[in-house]
């Protein structure tokens, strides 16, 4: 009998770990009245973000493009590691919650092609956005 109650609270705890588990992992991020939300962190128009640094093995950025919607976007090279932007527009791409930027840097922006596109989750979950 202690054998059996043994298993069936290992049996349990096993289950409560792994649903614990599966419910942490589930998160993804919401709109609502134009701000995003992701793991507890609000992103909404005129805020400042931190980009830290591109996942890709060449460093370059794999879930933060630059460049516009005329003239296609490019991923963001490394160098870009650590800069700071503004956000412009919150929106939804079919399910992914994405954020349009313009990069806080004179040069690139006298150039135009200054907009970053930003996968929310999947550039939080990966480090490239602080």
């Amino acid at each position: 009998m202690k054998k059996i109650r043994q298993s069936l609270t290992l049996c349990f705890l096993s289950a409560m770990l792994s649903f614990i588990s599966y419910t942490s992992k589930a998160q993804n991020a919401t709109i609502e009245n134009g701000v995003a939300t992701y793991l507890s962190k609000n992103y909404a128009v005129g805020d400042t973000i931190n980009l830290g640094y591109g996942t890709l093995p060449n460093k370059s950025f794999a879930y933060i493009y630059i460049g516009s919607a005329m003239a296609g976007t490019t991923e963001l090279e490394r160098n870009w590691a650590k800069a700071e932007a503004i956000i412009d527009k919150v929106y939804k791409s079919g399910k992914t919650v994405m954020l349009r930027a313009k990069l806080i840097d004179k040069t690139v922006n006298a150039l135009g092609g200054n907009k970053l596109f930003i996968n929310l989750d999947s550039a939080i979950d990966n480090k490239e956005l602080l």
